[in-house]
């Protein structure tokens, strides 16, 4: 469910990417880390993390989480944190109240496709430019990444409250300060503790596009 990308940094790094996407949105030859990728969107990474790191010999690797791939890093950083070294979550929301949830559902059940792609509109919105280039070269293929059940699944995981980040060491939280998903004082909900960082940068959902995200992350 894994695939492992050795680009001989020897500092390897799970990317879960957000509803809808696949890992291949991001510029991942940007990232100086050797790279695991899941094949299918996954909820409980935790047991082939250890499997990893197992046949490896390795004691820890990063996780790098975006939107609902933030939740699920911060879960299993939460959870098991002695097997991760850094941790990036990018545009993390502490929860969506069950009303937006519910209607997301809904327009999934009435038609799949057309209920992404207005969701892949929005979060492009205003950035014409790079939207194109997602439909060109990346709206196909992230549409294929995701079956109804695994799209709802993760519409319902979304909608656990995640507020109050207990202490993790070396998390650096990245946002866009014009969110329309997630404004960003509600993201500043997730630093309760000392030793957790942040980054804000001029964007909305997709800090991923922005210029210094990529120097960000590798020099954390």
């Amino acid at each position: 469910m894994i695939s492992f990308v050795d680009k001989g940094r020897k500092r390897p790094i799970l990317i879960l990417s957000g509803w809808g996407f696949d890992p291949f949105i991001f510029n991942l030859d940007s990232l100086d880390f050797d790279l695991l990728l899941p094949k299918r969107p996954l909820f409980d990474p935790l047991p082939q993390v250890r499997k990893f790191l197992k046949q490896m010999g390795l004691k820890k690797i990063n996780i790098l989480g975006w939107s609902l791939g933030a939740r699920i890093a911060r879960d299993m950083a939460e959870s098991e944190p002695e097997l991760f070294d850094k941790v990036f979550l990018v545009s993390i929301c502490p929860f969506f109240p069950k009303k937006i949830i519910d209607k997301k559902m809904e327009e999934l059940k009435r038609d799949r496709e057309r209920a992404l792609r207005g969701f892949y509109f929005t979060l492009f919105h205003g950035d014409k430019m790079a939207y194109k280039q997602f439909k060109r070269h990346h709206e196909k293929r992230c549409m294929a990444f995701w079956s109804i059940s695994e799209l709802e699944r993760g519409l319902r995981y979304l909608e656990k409250d995640c507020s109050g980040m207990t202490l993790i060491k070396n998390v650096l939280v990245i946002h866009g300060e014009n969110d329309p998903i997630c404004p960003v004082e509600a993201a500043s909900e997730v630093l309760t503790q000392m030793g957790q960082k942040r980054l804000i940068l001029s964007c909305g959902h997709l800090p991923f596009l922005e210029k210094g995200f990529y120097e960000a992350v590798n020099s954390f």
